[in-house]
């Protein structure tokens, strides 16, 4: 049995892509059938993150030392490799439907964008702040801005796609940042925190200097730690420190639902101690129709969204 540090669906309903960074191995897994389909694992090594494209037929992998590698995501063959900085790779994110750009977040201070065709780096996003250091990154669906959370500052990053420069600090959360996410289709950047509330950022008029940009910002009783936008509704689900799935409709700013979670025993180790809840990740399926929670105890649960009730647990084992 092999502890899970992340996990993704994809668009064939029963394989799931399985990440355990402190093993460094990468699982493609058949939930039906019940076994590993595809291993890479010890090839790459201080496996950090990992991204799926938009048509899922290629695997990013970036490490702590700056390599950013490409690979088949069925065959496993590697196609690429990339090692632009000594810095970790803290995140990588493909643009909406595309399988050619990529973004990879450095903690040197630096964004990369790669153009996979053309083997080269088309963009690099800097801050100018020498002591920052990115994480989280998203793209919007347009793929015009780039947006990055900064572990030291608490805010978060826009820069603009053409022109590759500095367009907007978004400041207001006191506390780690702890999710960024674009709706789909508009101009509207998701974040949470675990300073107990959820900002939702309207950046409609970003490219236009005479104009202010607004926030709604959405208060919960609980610190909010990992979470997933639905992929046609606008509703976000969050795992707060409390055992608790909140689930948020964003179209009429409320909380639409609360469901009760199994209480997490064993923490990862890169986790805070006063906050467990940080070893649950949470992710809606393609279709929307499931929710895939996912435990550094060795177990991932699916919930059926429509009623909140659980269809099955699996718990990963290896020959």
């Amino acid at each position: 049995k092999k502890s899970i540090t992340i996990l993704s669906g994809t668009n064939y309903s029963t394989i799931l892509i399985l990440g355990n960074f402190f093993k460094m191995e990468i699982l493609i897994y058949d939930a039906e059938k019940k076994k590993v389909l595809l291993t890479h694992d010890n090839k790459i090594k201080n496996i950090v993150s990992f991204a799926i494209s938009y048509n899922e037929r290629l695997l990013a992998i970036g490490n702590s030392h700056g390599e950013l590698t490409l690979c088949s995501n069925f065959s496993g063959l590697f196609l690429l490799r990339f090692h632009n900085s000594l810095k970790k790779i803290a995140n990588l994110e493909f643009f909406w439907k595309s399988s050619r750009l990529i973004l990879a977040s450095y903690q040197d201070g630096t964004i990369k964008m790669f153009d996979l065709k053309k083997c080269h780096i088309l963009r690099s996003f800097h801050s100018n702040q020498t002591l920052n250091k990115f994480d989280l990154i998203c793209v919007n669906y347009k793929g015009s801005i780039v947006a990055s959370s900064c572990l030291k500052t608490d805010s978060i990053y826009l820069w603009s796609v053409r022109k590759g420069s500095l367009v907007e600090i978004l400041v207001g959360h006191k506390s780690s940042i702890t999710g960024i996410i674009f709706t789909k289709n508009s101009f509207k950047l998701i974040s949470g925190s675990l300073d107990k509330s959820l900002r939702i950022w309207d950046l409609t008029n970003i490219f236009n200097k005479n104009s202010q940009l607004y926030c709604t910002v959405l208060k919960a009783d609980q610190k909010l730690n990992r979470f997933s936008m639905h992929p046609f509704f606008l509703e976000i689900a969050l795992i707060s420190n409390k055992n608790q799935i909140l689930f948020f409709d964003l179209k009429n700013f409320k909380l639409a639902s609360i469901l009760q979670i199994d209480k997490v025993e064993n923490g990862r180790p890169d986790a805070p101690k006063n906050n467990k809840n940080m070893n649950i990740s949470i992710n809606f399926s393609h279709c929307g129709k499931f929710i895939f929670l996912y435990y550094f105890a060795k177990k991932i649960k699916i919930i059926y969204y429509s009623s909140l009730t659980t269809i099955s647990v699996i718990k990963i084992s290896r020959p």
